[in-house]
């Protein structure tokens, strides 16, 4: 089964956001590059995933956090409700329509995103996954190179291009 999911980056006027086709069964790390690509970031740093609604059930008060386990050869200290970006796959913690997560990127200016999977639809072999359906305004920029306002057709051909070359990482 493939995952639409809408990832809307959050505090953006007017709204930001990309409209996906991934595998169920990529893992959070697969994810978090799915969304470097779509919003043109480069990885340079930190982030996470904080489910909210989890099989149909709100869990935003549990304080849930998935991230790498290591960056840059620090190793993190995993505590309560803690776990590793590259064991969690997303169909454990997406179940049904509506299932929320917030994703994290750079702490420091603390780009928020709300992911919210939209629909579950049947794997078609003719789309190469992850695939881009929809994308609306360019990115906000962590470096000079900035696709800026484009015409959404073309960044949507653009994030289309990037993900022709992504396969997912083995768990």
């Amino acid at each position: 089964m493939i995952y639409q999911l809408k990832i809307l980056l959050k505090d953006t006027k007017p709204p930001c956001w990309r409209r996906v086709l991934v595998q169920k069964d990529m893992t959070f790390a697969d994810l978090h590059e799915v969304i470097q690509i779509a919003f043109n970031w480069e990885g340079l740093f930190l982030h996470g995933f904080e489910p909210k609604k989890v099989n149909g059930k709100d869990v935003g008060s549990l304080s849930i956090l998935i991230r790498p386990k290591e960056f840059y050869g620090e190793i993190f200290n995993r505590k309560n409700n803690e776990y590793n970006d590259n064991e969690e796959i997303l169909s454990k913690w997406l179940v049904f329509e509506n299932d929320k997560l917030t994703y994290v990127y750079d702490y420091g200016n603390y780009f928020q995103h709300e992911i919210v999977l939209e629909k579950i639809l049947p794997y078609d072999s003719d789309l190469h996954y992850p695939y881009c359906v929809k994308a609306t305004l360019g990115n906000l920029p962590e470096v000079e190179e900035d696709w800026g306002f484009t015409d959404p057709e073309q960044l949507k051909d653009d994030i289309n291009s990037y993900y022709k070359d992504f396969s997912l990482t083995q768990t």
